[in-house]
């Protein structure tokens, strides 16, 4: 529903105005946050800010274009992303760590049911509730600071200046969650908590991700990472980790054919092992800032 129908434009003229400046605009959802985003030349400043404030605060949220939206778009969309391995892993690897009915381990896909229970009340209390003072942050890329300033002082000035209901927490749990599938592949994750988004150890697990590497990287020839070293024939993986406010995700994630999917796993955890206890030195840190 993002940039669609608002109080002052159609859906079909805002996207239309848009192109005559040379725009685009695009939006997307987390656990945690909903972010709208507009591109053009710097010239174009004033409109694309005004655009951006227009669709953040006015939207119309008009019942027909709730109902064609989750219709023609987020069914099957959400359809197509239950069936991607990598979203299902993100899925389970987020239930099993925090526990299904906690905000962090709950599904970002929707289900169908979960789906048409939704309407256009339901949406315009959720923006109610999100957009306010205390709770939107306004950034630019290569714009002058001053006129950007001004612009979004002037066109965010009737936001409420309410404070956003506070995020519920999401303690580490641990588990595991499983998921069978006719496939000739298997996919699985293995994942440890995380420090939270704005850590001091931040770099230091982008660093550590960076060492375990994936096994589809290529160097010379050779592949990169401790991964590269304990993955046999049939199986490939990467590092992976999730940032959130008050808690994080580590750790790699591997897809292989049914019959070594036991030796891969077990490599995945010996991968882990070998990084844990102290298995790296002076050129794998090098190595993992360089990438």
């Amino acid at each position: 529903m993002a940039f669609g129908s608002t109080h002052r434009r159609s859906a079909y003229k805002l996207y239309r105005d848009v192109e005559n400046f040379g725009g685009s605009v695009a939006a997307s959802a987390g656990r945690e946050g909903i972010s709208y985003s507009i591109e053009a030349i710097r010239d174009e400043l004033p409109l694309m800010a005004d655009t951006l404030a227009e669709a953040v605060l006015q939207p119309a949220l008009l019942s027909w274009d709730v109902e064609e939206m989750k219709e023609a778009f987020i069914k099957g969309r959400a359809a197509d992303l239950r069936v991607q391995p990598a979203v299902a892993i993100e899925e389970a690897i987020h239930a099993a760590a925090y526990g299904p009915r906690a905000p962090l381990g709950r599904a970002i896909v929707p289900s169908d049911r979960q789906i048409d229970a939704v309407g256009e009340q339901a949406v315009a209390d959720y923006l109610r509730a999100s957009m306010v003072g205390s709770n939107v942050v306004v950034v630019a890329n290569n714009v002058p600071h001053e006129p950007m300033a001004d612009l979004a002082d002037m066109l965010f000035q009737n936001i409420p200046a309410a404070e956003a209901k506070p995020l519920e927490a999401s303690p580490f749990t641990g588990g595991e969650d499983r998921t069978r599938e006719d496939s000739a592949h298997s996919h699985f994750a293995i994942g440890l908590e995380a420090p939270a988004m704005g850590s001091k150890d931040a770099h230091a697990l982008g660093v550590l991700r960076a060492i375990l590497g994936q096994t589809q990287r290529r160097v010379r020839g050779q592949s990169q990472g401790f991964l590269a070293g304990k993955l046999g024939e049939g199986a490939s993986g990467s590092a992976y980790s999730f940032s959130h406010s008050d808690s994080g995700l580590f750790g790699v994630s591997v897809t292989a054919q049914n019959g070594a999917a036991a030796g891969a796993l077990q490599s995945a955890c010996d991968a882990l092992k070998a990084v844990a206890s102290g298995g790296i030195d002076r050129r794998d840190v090098a190595r993992g800032k360089a990438a």
